[in-house]
Parts: C-alpha cells; sequence; structure tokens
C-alpha cells in the first residue's frame, strides 16, 4: 500500500532491473557490508553493489573482493572534502554522504534508478517489486511507523518528531529531473547541516527529509509492512514463516530488515535503543538476530572492530575532539584558513588553534550546553547532599554532647577540661 504521489509531472517508464545498490560505511563496518552484500547476493542475484567508504579501510581489507565496487568519499570531488569530512563525526558523515553517492551512481551507470540501504540492514525479498514502484514515483521512502505509537512500541510519537517520520536507512529514486533537483537541495543540506542535536532539531539527514514529500513531486510513501522491519516499528509487524519457510511480515513477503542498533555484544537484544521489546515474544526475530551475528562474525567482524577510522585522529594520531569539528563546521576565525584541519603539520599550534577556539565551539550546539547544564545540575544536586549529610552528622554529634553533658559522672570532667582549656590554653 502506498499514499498516492502528486499527479500529472510524472510519465512513467519501464524500469530496468535490477537497480544498483549503494551503501556508505566507513572501514571498521567493513563486516556489515560483506554481509549486506551475502543476503543480496542469495536474494537478489545480478544486483551490484557499490560502497562508498567514507575513509580508506587497511590496505589489503578489501583486496580479492568480488562482491562489491567501490566508491572512496574523497573521491566524489565534494568542495573543501578535508574540511567537510573533519566537522562530522564518522556517523554524521556516512549520513551526509548519501546524496553525492547515489548521485555518482547515476552518474556512472546507465541505470534508471538506484537504491540506497543501510550496511546494517539484511535483505529477505526481491528489490524488483521495489523498482517497479519506480515507474509512477521519483522517491520511494519509508515511514518508521503505519500507526500511531502503543504502550509497547520502542519509541514514542514525540520521538518521532526530532528523529523524523521517515527512516533514512533506506531511499530508492529514479533517474528523472525531479530527482536531479532533489539531490541538489540534499546536497546543499549536508554541506554543514548534517550533525546529531535533538536540542538544535538536527538527526542528521533524517530530519531534512520530513520536508521532501511536499517539496518535491511524487514522493511515494512506501507502508508495505515487509519494508525496513526494525526495532521501531515491532510493535506494529509480527514476523513469522509460512509453511515454505519463506519470512512474512504482517502476512506480507519481507524484504528487508533493518539491524538498527544491533549490537554483537548484546546478541540476545533487538537493538541498544529499544528497552521493550520482548524476544520470547519474537522468536523469529530471535532467530534472525543469532543468523546476523554469525554472518557478521564470518565476515571478520572480530578483526574489522579492532581497526581505527582515520577520520577520528589528527596526522599525528591526537584523537579529535567533538568540540574541534564544530569550530571547522561553525567556520571559526582561528581555524577559517586551515585546508586541511585533519594535518597536524600543516599549520602552526593546530591543536593550540582548536583549544583557544573550543569554548566557542560548545557555546554554539544547544545539545552540549544542555548537557553542560544538566552536569551542573547533577554536581549541585550531589553537593547539597554532600552538605545535608554533613549536617546530619553534626547534628548527631551535637546530640551526644548533649547527652554528657547531662551525665553525672562525664558532664563534670567535660565542664573541667574546658575551664582547663579557657585557664592555660589547648596543650601543643
Amino acid at each position: 500500500m502506498t499514499d498516492s504521489p502528486r499527479k500529472g509531472r510524472l510519465s512513467l517508464v519501464t524500469m530496468t532491473t535490477p537497480l544498483p545498490i549503494v551503501t556508505i560505511a566507513t572501514g571498521n563496518y567493513l563486516h556489515y557490508v560483506r554481509a549486506l552484500a551475502a543476503s543480496l547476493e542469495e536474494t537478489n542475484p545480478g544486483t551490484t553493489l557499490f560502497v562508498c567508504f567514507a575513509d580508506r579501510p587497511p590496505r589489503g581489507a578489501t583486496e580479492g573482493n568480488d562482491r562489491f565496487q567501490i566508491i572512496f568519499a574523497d573521491e566524489l570531488e565534494i568542495p573543501d572534502w578535508k574540511r567537510f569530512s573533519f566537522q562530522y563525526t564518522p556517523f554524521e558523515l556516512s549520513c551526509a554522504l548519501k546524496p553525492f553517492a547515489l548521485e555518482a551512481v547515476l552518474s556512472r551507470t546507465k541505470a534508471n534508478g538506484v537504491i540506497f540501504v543501510d550496511s546494517d540492514i539484511q535483505v529477505y525479498g526481491s528489490l524488483e517489486p521495489t523498482a517497479a514502484k519506480l515507474a509512477s514515483a521519483n522517491l520511494l521512502i519509508t515511514p518508521h511507523l503505519t500507526a500511531p505509537a502503543t504502550a509497547d512500541c520502542a519509541v514514542v510519537d514525540h520521538g518521532l518528531v526530532r528523529a523524523g517520520p521517515y527512516n533514512m536507512g533506506f531511499i530508492a529514486m529514479r533517474r528523472s529531473p525531479e530527482t536531479t533537483a532533489f539531490l541538489g537541495w540534499w546536497k546543499s543540506k549536508m554541506r554543514h547541516e548534517c550533525i546529531m542535536s535533538f536540542v538544535d532539531h538536527f538527526f542528521v539527514d533524517q530530519s531534512w527529509m520530513t520536508l521532501a514529500p511536499g517539496m518535491f513531486a511524487d514522493v511515494v510513501i512506501e507502508r508495505g509492512a515487509g519494508y525496513n522491519v526494525a526495532y521501531y516499528n515491532m510493535s506494529e509487524r509480527r514476523v513469522t514463516r509460512d509453511a515454505a519457510g519463506t519470512l512474512l511480515a504482517n502476512g506480507e513477503r519481507l524484504v528487508f530488515f533493518h539491524f538498527s542498533g544491533f549490537e554483537p555484544a548484546r546478541p540476545t537484544s533487538i537493538s541498544r535503543h529499544d528497552q521493550k521489546t520482548e524476544l520470547d515474544k519474537h522468536p523469529v526475530i530471535r532467530e534472525l538476530l543469532a543468523a546476523y551475528l554469525d554472518r557478521l562474525d564470518r565476515s571478520g567482524r572480530l578483526e574489522c572492530e579492532r581497526w581505527k577510522s582515520e577520520l577520528e585522529y589528527l596526522s599525528d594520531g591526537t584523537e579529535v575532539e567533538p568540540a574541534w569539528r564544530e569550530v571547522i563546521r561553525m567556520n571559526h576565525p582561528l581555524l577559517a584558513g586551515v585546508v586541511d584541519p585533519f594535518d597536524a603539520s600543516g599549520s602552526t599550534d593546530l591543536v593550540g588553534k582548536f583549544r583557544s577556539a573550543e569554548a566557542d565551539a560548545r557555546a554554539n550546539r544547544g545539545d552540549w550546553l544542555l548537557t553542560e547544564l544538566r552536569q551542573r545540575l547533577h554536581a549541585s544536586e550531589a553537593r547539597v547532599a554532600e552538605l545535608e549529610q554533613a549536617a546530619h552528622r553534626l547534628g548527631e554529634q551535637a546530640a551526644r554532647l548533649q547527652r554528657i553533658e547531662k551525665h553525672p559522672v562525664f558532664g563534670p570532667l567535660m565542664r573541667f577540661r574546658r575551664h582547663l582549656k579557657k585557664a592555660f590554653g589547648s596543650p601543643s
């Protein structure tokens, strides 16, 4: 079931299949990429997977690879690439790269459409129906929920107001002038406004996608139960198997499952963001989690998790601090002339300049200011508690002294001791 797109602005075309698939990851997420590629091989043979790496995986990590084609983000000709990549965390950068990577695949292929999926997705069904829907749509997006949140839902309605109604772990698009305009607009927003800050009303690229259905023609909202199943819609989707073993979601073919927030160290939890879903009530999901962990392990998880991303360090090994990224994002005057913020030797006293601008950077972020206020409040509450405990102890001591004063033996001795101290002073 889909929402009706606006009519009269799109001509129907025959979509050639299979459409290319795009995902984005840092090198230390290579095991997720391999797992995604394996699922595509099983369910959509012949599909070409393009992987855009936000950084460079360790030397030799992708040698002999024949499962996907590689695009390096630093070759996408993004203006001021070094500053662009420095301003974001690796997660934020991976989100910001989406329109650039999608545009690159459209320009490098003759495909009349393209599909993006997050690397932590497993595809369980054919994507040909997805491609077919692009015959009458420019964009295809999926909502987190298709009904109001219930008490057992891992997310609440106001949470989706902050995070955005549409999950950007998936988007499909056809080649069209409207899509070209959309990608241009999306890229402009990703230049400096793809941060994680609920206080500032930013949840990476998802916040901006809220505007797309109103701004661009023929944006279809895919409401099918088999699309983008994840922790955030477990309360409204039941994943089962039919007699033949085919995976279903509310009786429809399960197309893909989004393992958003899945932590291999906690394999019996569906997501670090979900404290409500009881897997005992979802035996098939529990089975999928176990199979996914096994696939990640066979894809080199333990090795990949040891790798460090070059995006997290300066060239001399100094770890990049969050405030330094904000210094570049806000184009602080102290760092305005630095072409490569990663290059510790390229600017005199680079770290010193970052330190000098940190306070301005923190003041520029509402989420950090709120965190600082909460920390101060917590410290104040802790100090008040300490003072209350000290006052209680003093009260107890005073009560003991009063009891001693009234004692028939110790009372006179205490008064005599005070008299001696007053007469001769305290002993040394």
